[in-house]
């Protein structure tokens, strides 16, 4: 019986626009995530390595833009 997974990403991209000419800045690149059911995570880096930006991705309050 296969496990459940309640997130999985395999090379998920995260890339904003800034600047006049709408410049796209690569914020997360090539996140590979398995997450089981059932099981508690947590984030460790230091500041801006992306950690809250994940956790959104994750939390479904922004959506990826490749992966």
């Amino acid at each position: 019986m296969a496990t459940k997974s309640s997130l999985q990403w395999k090379d998920a991209t995260f890339f904003v626009r800034y600047g006049f000419w709408l410049t796209p800045k690569v914020i997360l690149e090539g996140i590979n995530l398995t997450v089981p059911e059932g099981t508690v995570m947590g984030l460790v880096g230091p500041n801006g390595a992306g950690k809250t930006t994940t956790i959104k991705l994750g939390a479904g309050l922004l959506k990826p833009a490749g992966g």
